[in-house]
């Protein structure tokens, strides 16, 4: 029946059937699978038994098991230990040899080598400011920033670093971030304010430098007279085979010419130095001395502070300043000794001298233009006051340069002890030593100098 209803085209009768289907089918399952009743069996020991329960889990292993284990990593460590003591070794190694190739100016080698070092120890900080300085030398500035930057995450405190980092800025002319580097150094290490203030004015000159040949191209583009006469006088001077008078009197115009800061800075960029020192096709016996002299009043008006570093660091400027200390002509000595009170006035004209030139020739020559009898005492006394601030200057020699050839001079023990006392109440403390010392050798050599 419930068949022929669910064949039947009624859709009534089909429900119904469906619905009997399903009582019908659930009346089966009840039949084949009765209801019972779940029984909880657990059942409280009461008389627990003494004996541990059987260990499960990694209590399983042998009692040894534990002991096994430190000693694998014991032994992992002492193995990992040696691995890095070798690298170390190696890294070291390395390290000594580029330290030999950057000596020795081979400065591709040596980042070779510090790389082959780093492959080695990537943590080891002191590889990474050599490379950093070696890529310096190179020109490689953005290379030796990155090196500087990995030195630091090594090290944070690491002076070098922020040293080199600070140069390399400054190459790239980013002077903001040259001078944070350079200050960095002051907060890590206070005891070197000093030298962090020489690198800052290092910066400031740079940019000074920047800015004034900016404005050099701007005035000469503009072909304002003055900065188009000191090119014309330079393409004069550079041609050869002319009288000694034409150079002489070339050169005291071209002073005239470069008083300002736009002159000299087109003087410089001209190639000006070079011009008026060197001129190979010249007959150097006969118009050596006009040359000289002429450049002697060119070299009075470079004051501007980028000129005065290359001009010191000119070979024949190293050799003939000092040798003109002692010539025979009294204008000669006197434009000479101008232009070294130009340099004695500044820290960094001071440091430039003392770094290139020779020291005791000049303090020779120095203290003979005070023994002589040509109005150039004051000039020159002057001078050596100046150079006397610096610490690198002739510590070691001064009493036998200085000290007794003024305890000589006893016709000027009179003058010369004004000065030094003059000098007693200065805030230096190393001039106050100075003049004491002199002080103390006048004394002993002419005590009724004094009365």
């Amino acid at each position: 029946d419930l068949v022929k209803e669910l064949n039947s085209s009624d859709v009534t009768s089909q429900q119904r059937a469906v619905e009997k289907a399903d009582c019908y089918i659930a009346a089966l399952k009840e039949k084949e699978e009765p209801c019972k009743t779940l029984l909880n069996r657990t059942v409280i020991n009461t008389n627990p038994s003494q004996r541990a329960p059987a260990p499960t889990g990694s209590q399983n292993y042998p009692s040894s098991s534990a002991d096994n284990f430190m000693k694998i990593m014991e032994n992992d460590a002492e193995d990992r230990h040696k691995r890095r003591q070798m690298k170390q070794e190696k890294a070291n190694a390395l390290k000594e040899k580029g330290n030999v190739a950057y000596a020795q100016g081979e400065y591709e080698t040596a980042v070779k080598l510090y790389s082959d070092g780093l492959d080695e120890r990537r943590d080891m900080q002191p590889l990474y400011t050599n490379r950093a300085q070696s890529y310096i030398k190179l020109e490689k500035y953005k290379e030796a920033i990155s090196d500087c930057e990995w030195a630091l995450k090594c090290n944070e405190k690491c002076v070098k670093a922020y040293y080199h980092m600070g140069k390399a800025h400054l190459a790239l002319k980013n002077y903001n971030e040259s001078r944070m580097c350079y200050q960095k150094i002051l907060e890590i290490e206070p005891g070197r304010e000093k030298m962090v203030k020489d690198y800052l004015t290092q910066v400031d000159f740079e940019e000074e430098r920047e800015c004034q040949e900016s404005k050099a191209w701007e005035e000469f583009d503009k072909e304002e007279e003055k900065a188009t006469t000191v090119l014309q006088l330079l393409k004069k001077l550079d041609r050869p085979n002319q009288f000694p008078l034409y150079y002489c009197g070339g050169l005291k115009l071209l002073s005239h010419a470069i008083t300002d800061c736009t002159g000299q800075t087109l003087f410089r960029l001209n190639n000006g130095f070079s011009i008026i020192q060197t001129n190979d096709t010249l007959p150097v016996a006969e118009i050596d001395s006009a040359r000289r002299r002429g450049a002697m009043y060119v070299r009075t008006e470079i004051v501007e502070d980028e000129n005065q570093k290359m001009l010191m660091r000119c070979p024949a400027s190293k050799e003939y300043i000092v040798d003109l200390l002692a010539s025979g002509m009294a204008a000669v000595r006197k434009e000479c000794l101008a232009f070294l009170s130009l340099y004695s006035q500044t820290p960094h004209g001071r440091r430039l001298a003392i770094e290139n030139l020779n020291l005791h020739m000049l303090v020779g020559n120095l203290m003979a233009c005070v023994s002589t009898q040509s109005q150039l005492e004051t000039t020159a006394l002057t001078i050596l006051d100046n150079f006397a601030t610096e610490n690198k200057y002739l510590r070691d020699t001064f009493k036998t340069l200085i000290v007794l050839p003024f305890a000589s001079l006893l016709e000027h023990a009179v003058p010369i002890s004004g000065v030094c006392l003059g000098l007693l109440s200065d805030p230096d403390g190393g001039i106050i030593t100075v003049s004491d010392m002199n002080l103390t050798a006048l004394h002993q050599r002419a005590p009724t100098q004094f009365y």
